[in-house]
C-alpha cells in the first residue's frame, strides 16, 4: 500500500508504518515488537532491511542455552534468503555447513527438517 505518513497505513492496525524509500513510501506491519508478542512455539524475529518484525517458529531453539554443548541460529526455509528466516534451530554433529560460507557457488546454509541437520541448499524462489 503506498503511504507518505504512518497514518496513511492504518490507524486502527498496531504497529504500522510507513518506510519512505526513493520518493515514494509502502506500508509495512510489525507483527510483534517482542516474544511475548507471539504465539506459543514462535519467537519474535526483528525487522530487517526494511521488513518488518514477525513470528517465526522457535521449534528448535529460541537461545543457544536450549542447545547444549552447541548452538541457536536462524534459517531460511527451502526457499532460500527469498522467504527470510523461517525458524531457529540448534546446530548438530550431523551438520554439513555451519554458515554460507561452507557452501559453494553462492548456496546457504540453511537447516532441512527431514535431514534433521543443517546443509547447503540453493534453492531460490521468486513470487
Amino acid at each position: 500500500m503506498p503511504c507518505e505518513t504512518d497514518a496513511d497505513c492504518g490507524v486502527d492496525i498496531p504497529r504500522a508504518h510507513c518506510v519512505l524509500s526513493g520518493g515514494s513510501g509502502y506500508c509495512t506491519y510489525e507483527w510483534c515488537t517482542q516474544d511475548a508478542d507471539c504465539a506459543a512455539g514462535t519467537i519474535c524475529e526483528c525487522a530487517r532491511d526494511g521488513y518488518a518484525s514477525t513470528c517465526v517458529s522457535s521449534a528448535g531453539c529460541a537461545l543457544d542455552v536450549d542447545c547444549p554443548g552447541s548452538y541457536c541460529s536462524p534459517s531460511f526455509g527451502d526457499c532460500g534468503p527469498y522467504s527470510g528466516t523461517v525458524g531457529y534451530y540448534c546446530h548438530t554433529p550431523e551438520d554439513e555447513c555451519v554458515d554460507d560460507a561452507d557452501c559453494p557457488g553462492g548456496g546457504y546454509c540453511w537447516y532441512q527438517p527431514a535431514a534433521g541437520h543443517w546443509m547447503c541448499g540453493a534453492t531460490s524462489c521468486v513470487g
